[in-house]
């Protein structure tokens, strides 16, 4: 086989390892129900389980990077608190490590074999069996791919070019490990880089003394992946990127002075340098979790510092997915998100009538839909406290009250945001549908009757105005500018309904309440 065979070979088995990691962490995804992610999401949230949880998710992923990347996405969604997601960030490295002894052993000739497998499973099984046979094609893959690097670095050895290569960069300790940190940056998986250290190192084509430059650049080089992962999320999210970044990069602080007594470890441990290698992994990653697990707290406060608090229209700041057992006060927290959303509904409004579109407003707009629909899967969510009378008329109310506030932003981000210029010199019916708005939400966070007939006045005076500037118009409506004022003038009209029945409903629920209590009296 020629030189250039060999390298096609062991790219190809690259790309098929680098594949086989990508459909294993997806279908590790679907195969995990709602059920099943929840179940997940409460192990992780035990701090004395997180760690294990760590380990778990980066076995079943084969990959620390997609472990933590999907424990990113849980507390992105809220299902994992930030320490937690911490600790268990903390066990994936661990669980990485474990996943590289896997691929160091010679079970990796068996490869195609577990492919076939999974192929005639996912063909010809019941249900479960296809369900399940997706996550062990996955694994497959990529044992598959790691077989075709071996193939492919085994001729390697006879050629003096490629010898030469590798030592000089193993003569180079920062030049190696900073190739481990960028070829792990670009490949986005430490485990392919592992790998492929495993593959040279199993067919004497690398020394003992560039193994350890290797681990360090790829067990740092792992965590820039999870920080592309945490951008454009929330600030928790984000918090665990930059947490994966600096444990990481006090775990090569750590192990920088330590390198002889690993190197040493592993000689006595085994005379093979493939398993030399894999030791030393696993010795930096179960140092950096002992040395810094109990610190995991400081950690996450740390990395709540390094995010700014900028509060996101669209991020819930009050909902807790924890507390849903508790209606209660997952009611009060809920009711507490929906009056921040009809905030930036009035300042939307505000923003659109008085001052113009903005930056501010724009971003609004985009995501306010985002905080409404959180609000409404919490809900969704919550169970209906029946037995409970007070509880039962409470979750009315905020099922009721959001579903206004919802119609309200819909009408005001689609209808109203092209057609909101054509108010201009509208500004006594403005300031009308402004203290409407305004009342009603008052009567919506606070439930008392003052506001209620306030909204009713202001509606009134709404009404007045609307028709006074409607008759001015009739006869009058000049071209696109007339009937776009028109159209602006129905839209509005029916947010300041809409208001007008949110205090309405508000203080129906309320009636119901005082009626029956005084039933039950």
């Amino acid at each position: 086989m020629s030189s250039w065979q060999c390298v096609f070979l062991l790219l190809g088995g690259l790309g098929v390892f680098l594949h086989g990691m990508e459909y294993s962490a997806s279908a590790f995804r679907e195969s995990l129900g709602d059920r099943t992610r929840r179940l997940l999401a409460s192990l992780g949230e035990r701090k004395s389980l997180s760690f294990l949880f760590g380990i778990l998710l980066s076995i079943l992923s084969q990959s620390s990077t997609v472990a933590i990347s999907f424990a990113v996405g849980l507390v992105d969604s809220g299902l994992l608190s930030l320490s937690g997601a911490l600790v268990a960030m903390m066990g994936s490295s661990v669980g990485n490590a474990f996943i590289v002894l896997f691929l160091s052993l010679g079970i990796v000739r068996y490869a195609p074999a577990l492919l076939v497998a999974s192929v005639l499973a996912a063909r010809f099984g019941s249900h479960e069996v296809q369900r399940w046979s997706k996550p062990l094609g996955g694994i497959a893959l990529v044992l598959t791919g790691m077989f075709l690097i071996r193939v492919g670095v085994h001729p390697l050895i006879s050629e003096p070019s490629a010898r030469e290569l590798l030592l000089f960069f193993s003569s180079q300790p920062i030049l190696m490990g900073g190739a481990a940190f960028i070829l792990t940056a670009m490949l986005q998986s430490s485990t392919a880089i592992m790998a492929m250290g495993v593959a040279l190192a199993a067919s004497g084509l690398l020394p003992l003394k560039a193994t350890f430059p290797l681990v360090l650049g790829a067990y740092l080089g792992s965590s820039i992946t999870v920080m592309l992962v945490g951008m454009g999320k929330r600030r928790h999210a984000r918090s665990v990127a930059w947490g994966t970044f600096i444990y990481r990069l006090l775990g090569v602080v750590i192990a920088l002075p330590l390198g002889k007594f690993y190197l040493g470890l592993a000689q006595r441990l085994s005379p093979l340098i493939l398993y030399e290698m894999v030791y030393i992994q696993m010795a930096v990653a179960l140092v950096n979790a002992a040395l810094l697990l109990p610190f995991a707290d400081l950690l996450s406060s740390l990395c709540l510092g390094l995010v700014p608090l900028e509060e996101e229209p669209g991020e819930p700041i009050y909902l807790d997915e924890s507390l849903l057992p508790f209606p209660d006060v997952a009611l009060a927290l809920l009711s507490r998100e929906a009056v921040r959303a009809a905030n930036y509904l009035e300042e939307l409004l505000q923003a659109l009538l008085c001052g113009g579109e903005s930056d501010r407003a724009q971003n609004i707009r985009e995501s306010l839909g985002d905080l409404l629909e959180a609000c409404l899967r919490y809900l969704s969510s919550m169970a209906v406290p029946l037995e409970d009378e007070r509880l039962r008329r409470e979750y009315m109310n905020v099922s009721y009250s959001l579903a206004m506030l919802k119609d309200m932003a819909e009408i005001a981000t689609s209808r109203l945001w092209p057609v909101a210029h054509a108010l201009q010199g509208c500004d006594r019916l403005v300031a009308a549908l402004l203290e409407t708005l305004r009342n009603a939400l008052g009567a919506f966070a606070l439930g008392e009757e003052d506001f209620v007939r306030n909204t009713k006045a202001s509606y009134e005076r709404y009404v007045e105005e609307e028709r006074v500037l409607r008759s001015t118009l009739v006869g009058a409506i000049d071209g696109a500018h007339g009937m776009k004022r028109l159209s602006a003038i129905m839209t509005l009209s029916g947010i300041a309904k809409m208001a007008s029945e949110l205090a309405g409903g508000v203080m129906m629920v309320e009636g119901r309440e005082q009626a029956n209590d005084e039933r039950g009296g």
